[in-house]
């Protein structure tokens, strides 16, 4: 998933080979194990899903992931536990209210067909910025 995507941030390296009494590694033991690069991964998470769904759920190899995703410094923001909605209305409810401009004063026209917003010419020239763009 990693290479097809593009991104190249894990290479596998053999670990548990036994070998026999000359030291030599004995065929058949030991198996490949994901090594992550660094500098190369971005915290997509690909592999963490991937592994899961073939090692754990579909072959019962492993009993969770061999890769687990972790959010850090310059990754994208992954959630290991809790939800993204209760963050998202906590990083919300931390930001400082902007105050708002008030509205121009409507007056409602009686003559509609010269007005059709219900804005008369006289509240609409007293107000240079009647959208609240220079604040």
């Amino acid at each position: 998933e990693c290479n097809a995507a593009g991104y190249h941030a894990i290479e596998f390296t053999q670990v548990g080979t036994e070998v026999d009494p000359n030291g030599m590694p004995i065929e058949g033991t030991g198996y490949l194990a994901p090594v992550i690069l660094k500098d190369k991964c971005v915290g997509c998470g690909l592999c963490q899903t991937r592994c899961y769904a073939i090692n754990v759920k579909e072959e019962h190899l492993l009993s969770e992931s061999a890769i687990i995703v972790k959010a850090g410094e310059g990754r994208e923001d992954r959630l290991m536990t809790g939800s993204y909605i209760e963050l998202r209305k906590e990083e919300r409810q931390s930001l400082v209210p902007v105050k708002q401009k008030a509205s121009p004063t409507v007056s409602p026209s009686s003559d509609t067909s010269d007005d059709p917003f219900g804005i008369s010419p006289a509240a609409a020239s007293t107000d240079d910025d009647p959208f609240g763009l220079n604040n």
